[in-house]
């Protein structure tokens, strides 16, 4: 028998009309927004297979016109509207306005198309954050509701960025881009969710935090909280750029404390009937699998150091320092190890490192040929540079500054082997196959990029593969000592290249102090900004050189980009162009603003204008 002074069991359960609703709320937006993401990457996708597609369709190419002068003539007079040539013109206004035009804060650049992406990404964001935050009494911007929305939000973005700091990851699979780009979105989304977590902590803070404050949830998440704001500081470009080495080992461990926090944290705290800790643990999985296949990689490419293969120490790498801070690394390519021109390396090396598996990155400068070693370069068994490692072996060229590299400098001055083991290659595998004409822009050790490219093409273009009819190489240097170690590989280059391609090679020297002109060949032409003069030593003629590159130019001052790539288009005009260019920022941004709308907009391009792809590469991974 019931007491008259008994409370219903139901009116001791009655629900929270608003709990219930923000809890539903925070649980379904963290869908929403990984539907819109995986939208966009398929829609990358997408383009990608469509841009595979088209590359490979058979058409005219105006190279076939390039033993009938009149014909090329008449190609580029013709400067007649010509509207077939609209899709053309309309893919080239998409590349100026996404990769050329950019934003540049101090030294550092991001262009319109990483923008825009960072910019729609936000947007989406905080519209799921800051939408349908009115209580059940009425009350817009109820504080419950974004607060612990921004939290759910910050937790299911977590594999995102995780995707996107790894080396192989399925967005750089499906989307062909590199993780070396992807790394720049990574690091500003991560910042988006920075602001995320402030919102979520000064959200719970101000709702009161007295009845929990000795709940290890409660402190796992303020665990998370701090690595994450000590990780925020330090991967401030300054920071960063200054001291990488610890940037890069601080980030790991602090990545690590933030993850296993944030999954306690989520998984613990039982709000309502859901919890969000499996958007956490997949985060660890990825990770996971991305040291995994790189351990896979270092087994399979340097099996000789596991006892897998016959023979030992076949991954020695020799060293020599070419000029006072510049070091080549040399060593013989592992067997099923391939790359494409632009490609890059990992080189851990445990003698010079400081930990044992400490990897850096470095651009491959030679080129994976097919071509047997007589092909490459007869009659220089004796020659103390040998272009024949730039065609055969693995080449790295490291400047000298501090830390690693300078330790490496050390170990170079004395001529000195290292072992190295080598983890890659990462970074796009870009195809010149589909141009008519190729032009390859370097500063200083930036030729490590555009040089293995120069290869490429004379190989392709001898092989029947390419199509390419002329390919002109722009190399800027500080002084000529950079160019002794070049001549040799450029010369095989030269002479290998078959009569239906054009090969021009331009070398600027921007530094007055060390000028060696011994390097340069009597049949050189040396340039200065006046004019062309010859020079020679105390007014008489430099003694012979071995390295006899025919119509190789040389001259004293910066290259005029602006001029040298517009007459290159006006060359190629009717047909298709890459330009690839890695150097400064100043290199770069002078290549991007020349190659805008006045020479490769769409009016150019309905003129008959040449069809311009720019492959930009920088310097530095901080």
């Amino acid at each position: 028998m019931s007491s008259p002074f008994d409370v219903p069991a139901m009116v001791l359960a009655a629900p929270n009309p608003d709990k219930d609703r923000r809890i539903a709320r925070a649980s379904q937006y963290p869908h929403y927004m990984w539907f819109i993401i995986a939208s966009f990457i398929g829609f990358l996708t997408l383009c990608r297979l469509i841009s595979i597609v088209f590359s490979k369709l058979p058409r005219n190419r105006p190279s076939q016109e390039a033993s009938d002068p009149e014909k090329r003539t008449d190609r580029r007079n013709n400067r007649n509207v010509r509207f077939s040539n609209l899709p053309q013109a309309l893919v080239n206004l998409y590349r100026i306005l996404a990769f050329r035009l950019t934003i540049t804060i101090g030294t550092f650049s991001v262009n319109l198309a990483e923008v825009t992406v960072c910019v729609l990404y936000i947007v989406a964001l905080f519209t799921l954050l800051l939408i349908n935050d009115t209580n059940v009494k009425g009350v817009p911007f109820d504080i419950s509701y974004w607060s612990n929305r921004a939290g759910t939000l910050l937790a299911s973005q977590f594999p995102l960025i995780t995707v996107l700091g790894t080396k192989n990851n399925v967005v750089s699979l499906l989307t062909g881009i590199g993780y070396e780009k992807l790394n720049v979105v990574h690091r500003m989304l991560a910042r988006t969710l920075f602001v995320l977590l402030c919102v979520h902590a000064a959200g719970r803070i101000y709702s009161g935090l007295e009845e929990d404050i000795h709940e290890t949830w409660l402190h796992t998440g303020w665990m998370a909280a701090l690595a994450f704001c000590v990780l925020f500081i330090i991967s401030l470009r300054p920071v960063r750029g200054k001291a990488y080495e610890f940037f890069f080992y601080t980030h790991m461990a602090l990545a690590l404390i933030i993850l296993g926090g944030a999954y306690y944290h989520t998984s613990t705290f039982v709000d309502g009937k859901d919890t969000f800790g499996h958007y956490l643990w997949p985060c660890f999985l990825i990770w996971g699998l991305d040291r995994v296949i790189r351990a896979i990689r270092l087994v399979a490419f340097n099996h000789s150091y596991f006892g897998f293969g016959s023979g030992s120490g076949t991954l020695d790498a020799t060293t020599e320092l070419l000029t006072p801070h510049l070091v080549r690394i040399t060593l013989k390519r592992p067997s099923h190890f391939h790359w494409a021109p632009g490609q890059f390396a990992y080189l851990i090396t445990p003698g010079v490192s400081s930990l044992p598996f400490e990897g850096h990155p470095f651009t491959i400068a030679s080129y994976d040929s097919t071509l047997n070693a007589k092909e490459i370069a007869p009659g220089t068994e004796k020659s103390s540079e040998s272009p024949k490692s730039y065609w055969k072996e693995l080449v790295f060229l490291v400047n000298v500054r501090e830390g690693f590299t300078k330790r490496l400098g050390h170990v170079a001055a004395q001529k000195g082997t290292i072992k190295v083991f080598v983890d890659g290659p990462y970074g796009q595998r870009n195809d010149l196959s589909g141009f008519d004409s190729v032009v390859l822009i370097a500063g200083g050790t930036g030729v490590t990029y555009t040089l293995p490219m120069l290869l490429d093409v004379v190989e392709g273009v001898r092989s029947g593969r390419r199509t390419c009819s002329r390919v002109s190489f722009v190399w800027t240097v500080r002084d000529s000592r950079h160019f002794k170690w070049a001549l040799d590989v450029i010369n095989s280059a030269v002479k290998l290249a078959p009569s239906s391609l054009t090969v021009e090679i331009h070398l600027f020297v921007t530094g007055s102090s060390n000028t060696d002109w011994d390097t340069v060949s009597t049949d050189s032409k040396l340039e200065s900004p006046g004019g062309v003069s010859t020079l020679s030593a105390g007014g008489s003629t430099p003694p012979p050189s071995p390295f006899e590159i025919p119509g190789l130019k040389v001259s004293l001052g910066r290259p005029s980009l602006d001029n040298i790539l517009k007459a290159e288009t006006e060359e190629a005009r009717g047909g298709s162009m890459c330009v690839a260019v890695c150097g400064s920022e100043s290199i770069a941004g002078t290549v991007r603003r020349t190659l805008g709308f006045s020479v490769a907009g769409p009016t150019s391009i309905m003129r008959g204008g040449a069809s311009i792809t720019l492959l930009v590469e920088s310097f530095g991974y901080a």
